[in-house]
């Protein structure tokens, strides 16, 4: 113009350091809500998740609107309640600030015990959270959030090492411990028979392949599973589903049946 200048142009979109499509749908496929809920940072997550909403060029904005109609992500399982996490925020503090800390923890046998650990972080495995931390003899643990009851933050810190990664350990934590459960050499191939309104059910106790043999849309469904825990895995369904083979296996069901029936049956009272 008469007297020069640089104006930037309304229509303007800062294109966020050049995002491909792709990372654009990355971005905003991130679950809120859960775990995020848990640490109070769901309404910062939407905040963010606007704000570069405004920044992206209208393709790309388009793209997200478009992403977050068609996709939907929840981290939790069905019928989970919501764990304790009386004492999740006091947790958080001391990891933030990397000071170290006691805790009294209910174990497993039900007995409690006080513990001092420099806690190095959050995980949140679907909706359960852990604490994974170091003890002061150098050995690591992980301990449920939800068995944690109290806290005390102390003033004394500690150093992370530099090549500490948080996912890496924690991947490799869970390997260790699956590891600790005798699993069979091999699977067992089971055909059973359950009613078709339960089939969601079956399929969502069961992370193994399974192939449903009859039409769908039929009363009864059968269907054909691969598992290392055969007996285990049936007898958590109860009489919602019928085994149809093998044979060893029915034998094992009806045998473990009647021990169940045994344990269980009133005992007359005598006056």
């Amino acid at each position: 113009g008469t007297h020069g200048g640089v104006f930037l142009d309304e229509g303007y979109r800062l294109s966020l350091n050049g995002l491909n499509m792709g990372e654009v749908q990355a971005l905003f496929a991130l679950p809120a809500g859960g775990p995020l809920d848990d640490l109070g940072l769901t309404a910062g997550h939407e905040t963010i998740l606007l704000k570069l909403l405004a920044a992206l060029p209208q393709l790309q904005q388009r793209e997200a609107l478009r992403l977050r109609q068609r996709l939907h992500i929840d981290p939790t399982d069905w019928f989970r309640h919501a764990e304790p996490t009386e004492w999740l925020a006091d947790i958080q503090k001391a990891v933030w600030a990397d000071r170290e800390i006691e805790i009294v923890y209910l174990r497993n046998d039900g007995q409690r015990s006080r513990r001092r650990l420099q806690p190095f972080g959050l995980v949140a495995k679907s909706s359960i959270w852990y604490l994974v931390a170091r003890q002061l003899d150098g050995s690591w643990r992980s301990f449920r959030v939800s068995r944690v009851e109290e806290v005390i933050i102390t003033e004394t810190s500690f150093d992370r090492p530099a090549d500490f990664d948080l996912a890496t350990h924690w991947s490799k934590a869970t390997v260790e411990f699956e590891s600790r459960f005798d699993q069979p050499h091999s699977a067992s191939l089971v055909r059973c028979r359950l009613r078709r309104e339960f089939l969601w059910l079956f399929s969502s106790s069961f992370s193994g392949q399974m192939d449903i043999l009859t039409d769908p849309t039929d009363d009864w469904v059968v269907i054909e599973v691969e598992t290392y825990w055969p007996v285990e895995m049936m007898l958590r369904m109860g009489d919602l589903v019928e085994v149809l083979a093998p044979d060893w296996l029915r034998a094992e069901l009806h045998e473990a049946a009647l021990g169940i029936a045994a344990r269980y049956e009133p005992k007359n009272n005598v006056e």
